[in-house]
Order: structure tokens, then C-alpha cells, then sequence
């Protein structure tokens, strides 16, 4: 049976749950107030389904800054879709109640008191539903810095068939087809670009999806000069030359300030883990004598 402890913990945890609803409800209708007006003035008015998806996607993963955030994390993490928050916060939804489901099940197994059985499970699916955060924002880093680290090589790539005489498309297709294999995670932006070419889609729009399967400081612009390139024919060598030396130098700047940081690290380690070996060290057969020397007068007395 289920003694007072449980029932406040459970009765405290629904009135968390009520409040956040009721503040997520308040936000989602303001902002889908202010959509259908910016939608009035600009452009008509989108499908009853688009409208629900992305009103379950705001409830389940927040509004305004912090949707912008998980959609950008996304990207930059590769998985470029039109639900992907949608998909992030269901998922997110369902580690969040599965995990406390499950371990409450598993505690209710043991022996251990009922305050336990449920603040375990409830400390427990915060923990879940904040660390998918974490994940995302390090799977992102990580392909963030993979991407930095091939495109230097690309854009070089990109200059040597340029200056042979080949266009920007045979360019595109030629790193898609065989010389991307050093580069992988750019060949598949850029496979996926050729296969929205192949499909009919023009290139701006192309090469604006490419900037966002990149998810880098720098893709827009560089996908911009494309396009100028593209539309006016202008010389694309020294930019394609001049934008593969700037990332080359972001990465050097990285590589610094990582460093910068190991360096911290290292130095709070040793204030952490060496200071008080020392001190006991050096201060050790000091507190020694003085013991003996306090007892010997304490005895003599």
C-alpha cells in the first residue's frame, strides 16, 4: 500500500507536470496568434496537418529560441527533415517516461520504502530527458568538427578542377562521384545535392539545402559565391582559395583553444589532485615533530 510520502511525491510531480502543460498551452497559442498573422501578410495560409505538426512539435519541444535551437542542433548533427523536431520530442517524451516507468517497475520488485520507489524514478527520468539535450549537442559538435576538418580539402579539391577548365557542376559531381572518398561527410552533402540537381531543383535552392546539410559557420557564404558564380559567371578560384585557407585557420584557431583548455584542466588536476599529497609531503615531518616534541613535555610534566 501506498503510504503519504508516495501520494505527496506523486501529487507534487502531476501539479510540475500541470504547470509546465498549462505554460507550454499559453506559449503555443501566442506564438501560433502571432504565426497566423506574419502568414496573413505574407503568405497563405499552410495545410490543417503542417499546422497540427508543428503546434505538437512547439508543445513537446518548446517554442520560440528554444525550438530554433534544437532545429539548428539537428541539422548540424545531419538529420535534415521537415518533423525533426517533432520526431526529437517524441522521442524525447518516450525515453523520458519509459526509463521512470521501467525503473519504478523494477524498484517495486525490491524491498525498498515507497518515498524511494518513486523519487528514484522521477530523479532518474529528469536525468533522461535532460541528457538527450547533452547527446544531441555532442553529436553535433563532433560532425561540426569533422565537417571543418574536410572542407579545407574540398575547397582545394574544388580549386584544382576549376583551374583544369571544369564548371561548378562538374565539380560537384565529380566529388560526389569518386574524388570525395577522403571527405566523407561532405561527399554525402554533396551526393545529396547532386541528387536534388538530378531531380530538377534549381540551384539556388540546391545549394541552400547543402549549406544546411553542412551546418557550419561559413557553408552560407560559401554556397552564396556559388551561386554568384553560377548566376554571373564570375572568377571562383581565388574565393574557392581564400575560403579554404579561412577554414584552415578556424581549425588551427580551435586546435588553440582547445589546447588552452586541456591546459586549465591539467592545472586544476594538479591544485586538485597533487597540492595535498604535497603539502603532506613537505609539511608532514614537521606536524610529526611537533606531536612528539608536545608530548614529551606534556610528560615531563
Amino acid at each position: 500500500m501506498w503510504g503519504v510520502a508516495e501520494f505527496a511525491l506523486m501529487a507534487l510531480a502531476g501539479l510540475l507536470c500541470a504547470g509546465l502543460l498549462t505554460r507550454g498551452t499559453m506559449q503555443l497559442a501566442g506564438e501560433r496568434r502571432l504565426g497566423a498573422r506574419l502568414d496573413a501578410l505574407t503568405q497563405p495560409a499552410e495545410p490543417a496537418t503542417e499546422r497540427d505538426r508543428s503546434a505538437l512539435a512547439t508543445l513537446l519541444a518548446g517554442g520560440g529560441e528554444a525550438r530554433a535551437e534544437i532545429d539548428r542542433q539537428l541539422g548540424a548533427a545531419g538529420y535534415v527533415s521537415k518533423n525533426g523536431v517533432l520526431m526529437f520530442g517524441l522521442a524525447r517524451l518516450g525515453a523520458t517516461l519509459g526509463s521512470g516507468v521501467a525503473l519504478y517497475w523494477l524498484l517495486s520488485l525490491t524491498g525498498l520504502p515507497g518515498a524511494l520507489r518513486v523519487a528514484l524514478p522521477v530523479a532518474v527520468s529528469a536525468a533522461v530527458f535532460l541528457l538527450t539535450r547533452l547527446v544531441l549537442h555532442m553529436r553535433s559538435a563532433r560532425r561540426a568538427r569533422q565537417i571543418r576538418a574536410e572542407l579545407p580539402f574540398t575547397l582545394d579539391i574544388m580549386v584544382m578542377m576549376v583551374e583544369s577548365g571544369a564548371s561548378v557542376d562538374q565539380c560537384f559531381r565529380s566529388f560526389a562521384a569518386s574524388e570525395g572518398r577522403a571527405a566523407p561527410l561532405t561527399r554525402i552533402a554533396t551526393q545529396a545535392l547532386v541528387e536534388d540537381i538530378a531531380r530538377g531543383m534549381p540551384y539556388d535552392l540546391a545549394l541552400g539545402r547543402w549549406s544546411d546539410r553542412l551546418s557550419v559557420d561559413g557553408a552560407r557564404e560559401l554556397a552564396s559565391v556559388l551561386r554568384q558564380s553560377l548566376a554571373q559567371g564570375t572568377e571562383l578560384a581565388p574565393t574557392l582559395r581564400e575560403f579554404a585557407r579561412e577554414f584552415a585557420e578556424r581549425r588551427v584557431f580551435v586546435a588553440r583553444e582547445a589546447i588552452g583548455r586541456k591546459t586549465t584542466q591539467m592545472t586544476i588536476a594538479m591544485l586538485v589532485l597533487l597540492m595535498p599529497a604535497l603539502m603532506i609531503v613537505l609539511a608532514g615531518p614537521a606536524v610529526s615533530t611537533l606531536g612528539t616534541t608536545i608530548k614529551k613535555i606534556s610528560s615531563s610534566k
